[in-house]
C-alpha cells in the first residue's frame, strides 16, 4: 500500500481485466488513498501509494487523453523531481484529474469500463478547474 504504481503495473492490470486503452480513453489510477490515510500514512511524505513516473510512457504510447488518481504522483529516486508527471505530461496534451475520490467507484460496480464525464469550469488563464466527475455505467 505503500509503493507507487508503476508501469509494468498498469499493464498487467489491463490485461488481468481484459481492457486496451487507447485513444481517447481515460484510466483511472485507484491506489488506496482512503485505507492509507485510515492507518496514519502521511500524504505528504514517502513512501506512499500513487503514480510513478514510469506511467507517463504508458499515457504517451497509448494516446490516453486524461489520467486520473487518488494521490498525487510520487517522487521517485531515479527521477529526483518533485512532480514528475505532471512536468511532462502536458506535453502530451493530456488532461490530469488530480486527487480523485475513487474509493467509491473501485469498489461500487467491480467494472473496468464506463463513460467518464468531466465538467470543467472556464478559468481565464486558469491551468485548472474544481471538478465534480461522473461515471455512468
Amino acid at each position: 500500500m505503500e509503493e507507487p504504481v508503476h508501469l509494468w503495473e498498469l499493464e498487467a492490470i489491463a490485461k488481468s481485466q481484459g481492457i486496451e486503452p487507447g485513444p481517447g480513453d481515460a484510466p483511472l489510477v485507484y491506489s488506496g488513498r482512503e485505507a492509507f490515510e485510515r492507518e496514519g500514512g502521511d500524504y505528504q511524505t514517502a513512501p506512499r501509494p500513487g503514480v510513478h513516473a514510469s506511467t507517463v510512457k504508458y499515457v504517451r504510447d497509448r494516446d490516453i487523453s486524461l489520467l486520473g488518481w487518488d494521490f498525487m504522483e510520487v517522487t521517485s529516486d531515479e527521477y529526483k523531481r518533485e512532480c514528475p508527471v505532471h512536468g511532462v505530461i502536458y506535453s502530451y496534451g493530456v488532461a490530469l484529474l488530480d486527487n480523485a475520490d475513487l474509493g467509491g467507484l473501485a469498489v461500487a460496480e467491480r467494472r473496468y469500463e464506463f463513460m467518464l464525464s468531466v465538467q470543467l469550469l472556464r478559468v481565464v488563464r486558469g491551468s485548472g478547474s474544481p471538478l465534480n466527475p461522473t461515471a455512468l455505467f
